[in-house]
């Protein structure tokens, strides 16, 4: 789910739910560079998806 200084989001390794209490919330900026570092750190198998319901949703 996306606001307008936040996103919150599911993060999801190996299918299995990381943060199984409440979604991660992040600022924008602080969002795009974490998606960064995640993308670099799995050489590229790190995706960024969206569902039809919010949050974003990473699948690595």
């Amino acid at each position: 789910m996306e606001t307008r200084l936040y996103i919150h989001f599911n993060l999801i390794v190996n299918n299995v739910l990381t943060n199984t209490q409440y979604p991660i919330c992040m600022k924008k900026d602080e969002f795009d560079q974490f998606y960064k570092v995640l993308f670099k750190g799995s050489r590229g198998k790190c995706i960024r998806t969206y569902s039809q319901f919010p949050p974003a949703q990473f699948y690595k």
